[in-house]
């Protein structure tokens, strides 16, 4: 049947038999099966609504009404959800006694009794209380499920039991907009208190659920047929209407009354049940209208199967156990209990992640997950009705694992991820509510397949273990950490994977006829003609197990031919006999194998005689030359081997040895664990295995014996839990490797551990040892291809143990690593692995397994493995390496130098160590000068390692971007290309070592040569390596200081940093400027004389003032005057063009010194007579000494301290009483800027040769001259100590540089055209910034070579020194 949209209201077509509904009437509510659907799903929705009324509102407002705590409102959720599990496990025989219309109108009336009585909790034993009986309401959805089943055909049910699970389930989320509104508006429009509203908004509810449960007893009907006591005459009523006879059940009948057999025919079976049409096969007695047309056969196969029964609780039982039933169980345990834990807790987690959400947004947020579901479960239930339609009942299976599985995935990632963006949480979780609630969906469109007969006690079952599985997962919640919040969901989505996973091996059992044990029964006694039709227990287990093989089927299985086989009665008599004395001798006693029975007394117990008339049957059955088996020639017949294999062996070990063999691994993976498996095993195999090797191998050849033992080991291997054998293993061949190899004992042989050298015969026995142990392992299975693996991975860990024991930092040069790796690798390891693996290879390649020790080739493999293993080990030092950096650890480089030998090894190291540094080294918190040092290392390390550059190049490439950022990078590298290697009063954050490269590398050649491409007369040139990346460029000389140098954009950038630090040291230095001439002239080799002109220029004045100076001192005679004593004046004079912009402070100076630079510039005008001397007053040091009345205190000083301190003697050599200087006299007298008098003073004071003077009496801020330190506050206790240290701290900061930085003379140039500024803003009134830019440009000549950013930071600073005004985006002239 297509669907068409007149369906949605349309009279559905009808089931003639059980007048089920073939389409949902949706939008029909005048329709029965409309009406039904409607009470169906809306009576779940309001159930669910007042079942999830408290989450929205617990969280704060109850939470903090009732004082709860956290723990509180989480046992809360767990009540709630007991009391649906509960409710459902009843509501389900309740549905099959009594009707799911009275059930579910009863879960609805009772359930509203409590939330009625929400308001009457005063404490949380009251809340737990009432949300136990409130959780009665969740039990409401099993009648809502059989209740639809009942209404709604096969073809159809799945859609519908998915709507109106779905659409009720949305009520879950509804309630999460529902109560946070209801209460808002009780606490906004009705003004009611929190206290008072969050209790009154439960009415609301109450009132909604009775008034659906009273029209739902009065409008609509139990059954399609009518009364559900009388549903089953109505079938066969139905049936008769037909022209159909036949037993469809007893009336009133129970669940031992199942759908029998009518003679000649047979129950459907799920594989038939896909192929029953209702398409017109045969009409009795016409059709009614609407009745969809069925055969006689479909018609009664129909009515049998889905009658239901009402239960007993003996008959229930084998229903709820059955392998069925527990399989939707699981799978709505994982799907639903998930659900219902996460509408739980979500609100809370949105809460957590997104606080500005709030209690109301959050719960809105965590209503959409419950609102899905008026899409997304109808979508399950949608799609495995279209699946159904095509592939039967195994297309819904299917559906259902693939939704379990993305679920599964989609809940690790939300708790692995969690998110704090709201876009990526919302859609992972919107992606995961699509395939968890459709497969809700899915799961009750299987439940109507399941026992149709007992359909409440399924839907029951299935519902309430859906409340367990939320259960089980709040008590995770609840109980977890919340540090831990994404291991729960984790835990929640790794456990619903492997729960719809579990359905494969059970789903196995509907080979034959998922629901009809009788074609199941008949099927195995098939396997033996000697067993009863009804088998035992044991048949239907074995049938069980050799169905989830995956290469064995019981319809594949070889059938009992028929009598006629062979063309005599006589003939298939022997062979029955024959193929019953042999079953019989094969027989394996049903009980365990114990290992202390030893191999003496199997052949008592386990080992049969085998007497004349069994060998000659076994002969008759097996051999090809029996008269049996040619006279079965090209027909399908038992096969002896196989039944032995897949029924005894089988169900033999399954049900004996393989829960002893678990559990011993379950207990450890120790070696010791491993050893009694095996031992076990070895005990089983030989009682499996004498049989076929006594008896039954002469006749079916070597070949199916071999497979035999094969499939044995397969069983072996497959049924063992594989992780806790592979721990076994690894944990045998660490332990042994450690003690034959001598690696790491503390680690893995911690017995051993203590003792320093192992004895040679002990390291020979244990080599022994190894060896039967894996001979042992592989007689039983475990070391074949499996035990391969796991030992290449041990063996690949213990060669790294190794390398890591013996060389790490190990870093001596020359390095003789190579050579003693290759030694052990050749001598020992080797040797041990050739040993092991003899023993786990099967003798036909043991001679193959023998010339492994001459094997170069794989010798060659395991070097070059060990070789990859210390070049990973060297990669992971190699930051320390390059840290720690000198001549005598050049080994660690050697042995990179084996490892980078092809790109992907190239680019993993430069790869890792770019990582390295950017974590470690690239840090705002390492100073530049520690950065620059790693750098140069790092030039020197991969020199040597690559030659050619490509390495360097690469993981220099963020460095040198991080160091361009830096402001004094460029002050740095020329202060260290200065700095003196042999002074050992350098700083830290000098770079000594950039000037001992310079002293070692004096002939480097010019830096622009370094950029050729080729050098034809290069004879040892070489191609670049493949790896070179797009933007490399061959270097044939790669230097330190050529890639310092480099750094920068521009060379004239370094040669203008160099000038000025240059110009600094000339002026501060009086003598030996070795050091700058060399460092020039090597400079001039690699920028060119020209670059450097000036810095030439600097140092020449420098040198010819000292002989100026020197002429002019004799010429003038400044050693000689009246009073004999005249002040030695020494100047440096300077071209004034070459040299950087100097400070150039002006103030007054003593007359004396005044005198002395007139005479000395007299003299110089004499010597060069077309050049005059301008004084740079700030720039002079002069040396005092100042006569005290107790002492003599001698300083070399600024100018302007001199002239400070000499501003405190009187004008004439008579005694004046004492001299008293204020700060503003001074700076009026001196005509000297403010702050160089503040700094005078205060390096006077430190020096204890002034004092301050108290105001009042004396004027502020006054100073008067220490004659004596026996002055009373001078004296006291700490003065002097403190005043030294404050001079100190004085003298630092006056040590200002000569030179002026680039800030202080763009603010020089600035204060010049400040005066432009000025006479705008007060001719023109206020102008606003790009006003004042423009009209500087049309005044100042030459034009304002200044931009927007420039200025205003200068008129920002102007504003700030309340030169000037700013107000609405105005500068303007303050007054």
């Amino acid at each position: 049947m297509g669907f068409s949209p007149a369906l949605l209201w349309k009279a559905p077509e009808i089931n003639p038999v059980n007048r089920k509904a073939r389409s949902i009437p949706i939008l029909n509510p005048i329709n029965m099966y409309g009406r039904v659907f409607n009470f169906a799903w809306f009576g779940f929705f309001v159930a669910f609504w007042s079942w999830y009324a408290f989450p929205p509102l617990l969280t704060v407002t109850i939470a903090k009404d009732l004082k709860l705590k956290p723990t509180d409102v989480q046992n809360s959720n767990i009540i709630a959800l007991a009391a649906t599990l509960l409710v459902r496990l009843v509501a389900g025989p309740s549905c099959d006694r009594f009707g799911p219309r009275y059930t579910f109108a009863a879960c609805l009336l009772i359930g509203s009794i409590p939330t009625a009585l929400a308001g009457a909790v005063t404490g949380v034993k009251g809340l737990l209380a009432l949300r136990f009986f409130v959780g009665i309401l969740g039990g409401s959805f099993v009648p809502c499920q059989v209740w639809s089943t009942g209404f709604f055909d096969k073809n159809v049910v799945g859609t519908a039991n998915s709507l109106t699970g779905g659409w009720g389930n949305s009520g879950g989320g509804i309630t999460y907009f529902l109560m946070p509104a209801i209460f808002d508006s009780l606490v906004s429009q009705q003004h009611l208190t929190p206290h008072v509203a969050w209790r009154v908004a439960f009415i609301v509810p109450f009132i909604i659920i009775v008034a659906v449960a009273v029209a739902m007893l009065i409008l609509a009907p139990d059954t399609p047929t009518g009364k559900w006591s009388q549903r089953h005459a109505a079938a066969q009523q139905n049936l008769a209407s037909h022209g159909i006879t036949g037993v469809v059940v007893d009336v009133p009948g129970d669940l031992a009354d199942k759908p029998g057999h009518s003679p000649g025919s047979e129950s459907p079976t799920m594989d038939n049940e896909k192929k029953i049409g209702f398409m017109a096969t045969d009409k009795r007695n016409g059709s009614l209208a609407g009745e969809a047309d069925l055969g006689e056969q479909q018609m009664l196969d129909t009515a049998r199967g889905e009658i239901v029964q009402k239960p007993t609780f003996k008959e229930a039982l084998p229903v709820i156990f059955s392998l069925q039933t527990l399989v939707t169980c699981g799978c709505y345990f994982c799907s639903f209990g998930a659900e219902l834990a996460i509408n739980s807790i979500l609100g809370n987690y949105y809460l957590k992640n997104f606080k500005s959400l709030g209690q109301t947004g959050s719960g809105r947020w965590a209503a959409m997950f419950g609102l899905l579901n008026i899409a997304f479960r109808p979508i399950g239930g949608l799609a495995s009705d279209l699946v159904y339609k095509r592939t039967g009942v195994w297309g819904k299976k299917g559906l259902l694992h693939t939704l379990g599985l993305i679920t599964g995935a989609f809940l690790i990632a939300i708790g692995v991820l969690d998110s704090h963006t709201k876009s990526t949480m919302m859609g992972l979780v919107a992606g995961m509510a699509l395939f968890l609630e459709a497969g809700n969906g899915a799961n009750f469109s299987l439940v109507p397949h399941v026992h149709p007969h007992a359909n409440g006690i399924v839907s029951g079952c299935t519902g309430a273990t859906g409340n367990f599985g939320g259960i089980i997962f709040a008590i995770i919640f609840r109980f977890v950490p919340p540090c831990t919040e994404d291991v729960q969901k984790i835990i929640q989505g790794a456990g619903a994977t492997p729960c719809e996973m579990i359905q494969k091996p059970f789903n196995s059992l509907n080979d034959l006829d998922y629901w009809s044990h009788d074609h199941r029964y008949q099927s195995v006694a098939l396997l033996d003609p000697t067993r009863p039709e009804t088998p035992d227990r044991r048949s239907l287990s074995v049938l069980a197990r050799v169905t989830t093989r995956g290469d064995s089927n019981p319809r594949s299985l070889p059938q009992r031919p028929s009598k006629d086989a062979g063309g005599s009665a006589a003939e298939q008599i022997r062979w029955d006999r024959a193929w019953h004395t042999a079953t019989s001798f094969l027989t394996i006693p049903n009980e365990l194998i114990v290992e202390s029975e030893g191999e003496q007394r199997l052949d008592k117990r386990w080992f049969k005689e085998c007497d004349t008339e069994t060998k000659k049957a076994l002969e008759y059955v097996l051999s090809d030359d029996s008269k049996g088996r040619k006279v079965r020639a090209g027909r399908k017949i038992e096969d002896l081997v196989r039944w032995y294999f897949e029924v005894e062996v089988l169900g033999h070990f399954m049900d004996h040895m393989l829960p002893v063999l678990t559990g011993i691994l379950n207990e450890g993976s120790t070696p010791d664990e491993l050893l009694e498996v095996g031992k076990h095993l070895y005990l089983a195999q030989m009682v499996y295995l004498h049989p076929m090797k006594s008896f039954m191998h002469q006749h079916v050849g070597a070949a199916t014996s071999k497979r035999f033992e094969k499939d044995l080991h397969g069983l072996f291997i497959h049924t063992l839990p594989r992780d806790k054998i592979e721990d076994g293993l690894a944990h045998f061949y660490r332990h042994q490797a450690s003690i034959v190899l001598d690696i790491d004992r503390q680690r893995y042989a911690p017995r051993y551990a203590r003792i320093e050298t192992l004895d040679p015969k002990l390291v020979a026995r244990e080599m022994e040892k190894t060896c039967s142990w894996m001979e042992a392992l592989q007689g039983v299975g475990l070391g074949d291809q499996q035990a391969q693996r796991i030992f290449a991975e041990v063996m690949s860990e213990m060669l790294g143990a190794h390398i890591e024991a013996v060389y790490a930092r190990r870093w001596e040069t020359p390095s003789k690593n190579e050579e003693s790796l290759h030694a052990w690798i050749e001598s020992d390891f080797a040797v041990f692995i050739e040993k092991v693996l003899a023993k786990t290879i099967d003798e036909p390649l043991q001679q193959e397994t023998r010339l492994i020790r001459n094997d170069r080739a794989k010798i060659e493999r395991w070097r070059e493995m060990a070789i990859n293993k210390l070049g990973l080990l060297r990669t992971e030092e190699l930051f320390d390496v390059v840290v720690s950096w000198d001549d005598t650890i050049q080994g660690a480089i050697e042995d990179l130098k084996l490892y980078v030998k092809s790109p992907a090894s190239r680019n993993y190291l430069t790869t890792s160590f770019s990582t390295a540094l950017s974590k470690r080294l690239l840090q705002p918190g390492a100073s530049t000068t520690e950065i620059l040092q790693v750098y140069i290392s790092i030039i020197r390390a991969f020199t040597i390692l690559d030659s050619k550059g490509v390495l360097l190049d690469r993981v220099a490439r963020p460095i040198r971007r991080y160091l361009r950022e830096r402001d004094n990078t460029v002050t740095i590298v020329v202060g260290g290309l200065l700095a003196d290697p042999d002074d050992d009063s350098n700083s830290d954050e000098v770079l000594v070592e950039l000037a001992m490269e310079m002293a070692n590398h004096s002939n480097s050649m010019d830096v622009d040569s370094r950029d050729g491409e080729l050098d034809f007369d290069d004879m040892q040139w070489m191609p670049d390596p493949v790896d070179v990346g797009p933007e490399y460029k061959s270097s044939k000389h790669s230097d330190v200081i050529g890639s310092l140098i480099s750094l920068f954009e521009s060379k004239e950038a370094f040669i203008k940093e160099f000038q000025s630090i240059l110009g600094e040291r000339l002026l501060k230095k009086e003598y030996d400027f070795d050091r700058e001439v060399r460092v020039l002239e090597l400079l001039k080799l690699r920028f060119g004389e020209s670059a450097l002109q000036a810095c030439e220029v600097m140092l020449r004045d420098i040198l010819d003032s000292r002989r100026l100076d020197a002429s002019i001192q004799k010429d003038q005679r400044f050693h000689g005057g009246a009073m004999g004593i005249v002040p030695a004046l020494h100047a440096r004079v300077l071209s004034h063009l070459f040299w950087p912009s100097l400070h150039s402070d002006s103030f007054a100076i003593p007359p004396a010194i005044s005198k002395l630079q007139a005479s000395y510039a007299k003299g110089f005008e004499s010597i060069k007579h077309t050049r005059k001397l301008t004084w740079l007053h700030a720039l002079g040091q002069v040396t005092v000494s100042l006569d005290l009345e107790d002492r003599t205190v001698t300083e070399e000083v600024q100018t302007w301290q001199a002239s400070v301190i000499y501003a405190f003697q009187s004008d004439d050599d008579s005694s004046q009483p004492l001299i008293i200087r204020t700060v503003p006299e001074l700076v009026q007298k001196l005509e000297m800027a403010e702050h160089l008098v503040l700094n005078a003073l205060t390096f006077w004071i430190g020096k204890l040769v002034l004092k301050a003077l108290p105001s009042p009496p004396h004027p502020a801020r006054s100073f008067t001259v220490l004659e004596t330190l026996a002055d009373e506050a001078a004296a006291q206790e700490g003065t002097a100590s403190a005043a030294i240290a404050a001079a100190a701290e004085t003298v630092t900061s006056a040590a200002a540089p000569a030179v002026l930085s680039e800030q202080e003379m763009v603010r020089e140039k600035m204060e010049v055209y400040s005066q432009y500024v000025v006479g705008m803003l007060t001719n023109g009134g206020a102008m606003p910034l790009q006003q004042i830019v423009m009209m500087l440009k049309l005044t100042v000549p030459g034009g304002f070579p200044f931009g927007n950013e420039e200025l205003k930071g200068f008129l920002e600073g102007e504003v700030r020194g309340g030169r000037l005004g700013y107000e609405g985006g105005n500068y303007k002239i303050k007054h």
